[in-house]
């Protein structure tokens, strides 16, 4: 069938109205639709808005609660129906994905029933039965993904067989269009424009600071632009990211690395590194003090409980707390499971989290040890996630860590270590 995707039906009285009437302004208004998000897009794909039921991966289901957006076939969605799919059986670190099938695919719309009434005059007649078409939008995992399907990654999954349920990806953000939307991406932003913020006081106080004040100024009032509310969007944002750490290496007379190239799956691998090296070109460099800490033991034959009482220089910004780990099994410890068996919390919340079976403070496995940090054979390193909020309370009414040990690690050993800068 030939169809003019620039052109409407030239409405008239007496016109015998035909199927192909109907499908040529479906389709004019499909490729209008198309061609004006993707101009306010940029001719980027991604969520303006995307909501999952977290408290339901944890019964082995992944819920989709809200999403909207522009799939990277430029087709613009809107979806507040949940969609679900089983985390039964599956194993290994998973992917999933809203999709939608292609224009040439025979199932890209789905038919629901609707029920359409005049609301312009006083109801003469019954409301009349229709079917409506409605995309057929599907959560699903990246292996059951058809060739004629886009989709947007909603989700990682870290899912294990000797896991109780499946576990979030420590480091993953799904693509969204625009930074304000992006909450992961936000609060990043805002500690750049923060600490370039300091930096440039700092140079305004230096004598030999205004060259360095020239090039960063106009960087920090586009920083400032954002959080005042302009829009950008992600892929102009790794731009910008870039070209600051270009300047800051400039500035310092080092080499730049090369930078990745723009990719719209994962948010977090791409502007990960890129903002760990602006934090560090950002922060005053200060000198790094390790000290090892002593656990208090006593609770540990009884209740299998350690604790920690850590100095108020632990809650620092730049402060890390590293827990090592080892054991006398003599085989290399799984770092998933033995962060699942070890359960953190302060000392005031360590008793509801081992006996309501909770979460805790996650422990975050480090793929590298910290510089200065001697490392034993067959010990493997975590970091508490500070970002839960049991540490802060923690911070704020009693600053004793305390450590559970599940009876499945008979044979552990742990040491921790705090670093600091000064």
């Amino acid at each position: 069938m030939m169809i003019n995707e620039t052109a409407g039906i030239w409405w008239q009285e007496g016109l015998f109205l035909q199927p192909e009437h109907f499908i040529q302004e479906s389709r004019l208004h499909s490729h209008c639709l198309r061609d004006v998000t993707q101009q306010l897009s940029g001719g980027l794909a991604g969520f303006s808005r995307l909501v999952t039921d977290e408290s339901l991966t944890g019964a082995g289901k992944l819920t989709l609660l809200q999403a909207h957006g522009v799939m990277p076939d430029g087709t613009p969605f809107i979806t507040d129906t949940p969609l679900s799919v089983s985390l039964d059986g599956l194993a290994g670190d998973m992917t999933f994905l809203l999709t939608l099938p292609l224009s040439s695919a025979p199932d890209r719309f789905t038919a629901k029933p609707l029920s359409v009434s005049e609301n312009r005059e006083p109801q003469m007649r019954e409301p009349v039965m229709t079917s409506a078409a409605h995309l057929n939008l599907q959560l699903k995992c990246a292996s059951q993904c058809r060739e004629d399907e886009t989709g947007l990654t909603v989700a990682r999954l870290q899912c294990r067989e000797d896991a109780g349920h499946p576990l979030p990806e420590a480091e993953f953000c799904a693509p969204y269009l625009f930074v304000q939307d992006n909450p992961w991406l936000s609060r990043r932003a805002e500690d750049i424009r923060l600490l370039l913020a300091q930096r440039l006081q700092r140079l305004y106080n230096a004598p030999a600071g205004e060259t360095a004040c020239l090039h960063l100024q106009p960087l920090l009032t586009q920083l400032q632009s954002l959080a005042a509310g302009d829009r950008i969007t992600c892929r102009d944002f790794y731009r910008f990211c870039l070209h600051l750490q270009s300047v800051l290496y400039a500035l310092t007379a080092a080499p730049v690395p090369e930078p990745q190239p723009w990719r719209n799956d994962d948010h977090a691998g791409l502007f990960t590194p890129c903002i760990q090296s602006l934090k560090h070109l950002l922060t005053p460099q200060t000198r790094q003090h390790i000290q090892p800490l002593n656990w208090d033991t006593r609770l540990l034959t009884t209740r299998r409980l350690l604790r920690l009482a850590l100095p108020e220089s632990a809650f620092a910004e730049q402060s890390r707390l590293i827990v090592e780990y080892a054991d006398d099994s003599g085989r290399p410890p799984d770092a998933g499971r033995t962060a699942r068996l070890l359960k953190l919390a302060g000392n005031r919340q360590i008793a509801a989290c081992v006996n309501n079976g909770l979460t805790g403070i996650p422990l975050l496995h480090l793929n590298s040890v910290p510089e200065g940090i001697t490392t034993h054979p067959g010990a493997i390193y975590f970091e508490p996630d500070i970002r839960s909020p049991l540490w802060a309370q923690m911070a704020q009414d009693d600053p004793v860590l305390a450590l559970h040990i599940d009876g499945q690690l008979p044979h552990a050993r742990l040491n921790a270590i705090l670093i600091t800068r000064r």
